[in-house]
């Protein structure tokens, strides 16, 4: 169900369960708590509300599906924003 940061799509009735019970498109399409830090037309990144660390942001794609079927530029969108944030979430965050 959930990989790489997201869930991986599908059309049958079956995904479509799956799909409705996979937290981070519950995040995203706004049916789960979250304590949002940046969200654009690629990525969404949030605090994780058991954080290995202090500061620990997590940066999953704003599409459903997993990381290995993304586009470069949506991966690179995903990196950047986890550098970015990993450095202002605490000083030492996970990225």
């Amino acid at each position: 169900m959930a990989r790489g940061g997201a869930c991986e799509g599908g059309s049958s009735a079956d995904e479509e369960v799956r799909v409705s019970d996979c937290v981070f498109c519950l995040i995203r399409d706004g049916g789960a708590p979250v304590s949002l830090v940046h969200s654009d037309e690629l990525v969404l990144a949030f605090m994780d509300l058991n954080p290995v660390t202090p500061g620990h942001v997590l940066v999953v794609r704003a599409r459903r599906g997993g990381v290995g079927g993304c586009r470069r530029g949506v991966r690179a969108r995903m990196w950047s924003t986890a550098r970015g944030w990993g450095g202002v979430a605490g000083r030492g965050g996970a990225v």
